[in-house]
């Protein structure tokens, strides 16, 4: 990310795409979350899209994110899959991408990126952490053995897992203890990202 970003220069949207707080045209498109299909799912108060190098690494791979970490499978079955069709700039496809999000609260766009939702900042950035997290180890992993060489979780760890991450996530383990935290370290890191 360009160290020119700050929180303060975010773009915020409301529903309708309408932008409610700008900036200049180089750090906020207006029609971002509209090209992406944000918009469309109830319940999304904030959703989080990224290009990171490890998320793309795994949106390309056939299998994509595997349950084969225990960061893996804290957002393993929240993850939901939308193929490729080109730039974002078919305004039909938040259309497909909405339906193929379903219920799900991420999503890996195949050979794109990430993206998550939640009903607060904190809840979609927690989980993108997770899900960022989890293809970071994954690529690591990958890089010294083939997916055969991987050790596979016994039968219903994935499940259990599953289940323990989203009791902390009803707990609001989000806004009430990951989200402060993290805000308390970029106050000690640098404090500007507030202006």
């Amino acid at each position: 990310m360009d160290s020119r970003y700050r929180a303060a220069k975010l773009a915020s949207t409301r529903r309708g795409g309408r932008c409610a707080i700008r900036t200049t045209r180089d750090l906020a498109d207006r029609d971002g979350p509209r090209r992406h299909g944000e918009e469309g799912r109830d319940g999304a108060g904030a959703v989080l899209h990224l290009h990171s190098l490890h998320g793309q690494a795994v949106a390309m791979t056939k299998d994509a994110l595997l349950p084969h970490s225990q960061t893996a499978m804290t957002v393993y079955s929240e993850v939901a899959y939308h193929d490729l069709e080109g730039f974002a700039t078919d305004l039909d496809e938040r259309e497909r991408i909405v339906a193929d999000l379903g219920d799900k609260k991420a999503m890996i766009l195949r050979n794109h990126g990430t993206l998550t939702i939640g009903t607060t900042v904190a809840e979609a950035f927690v989980r993108m952490h997770q899900l960022e997290r989890a293809c970071s180890i994954q690529v690591f992993a990958l890089g010294g053995a083939e997916r055969a060489g991987l050790n596979e979780p016994h039968q219903g760890v994935v499940e259990k897992v599953a289940d323990q991450a989203r009791m902390a996530q009803d707990a609001g383990v989000a806004e009430r203890w990951a989200w402060p935290a993290l805000l308390r370290k970029l106050d000690r890191i640098d404090p500007s990202y507030r202006t």
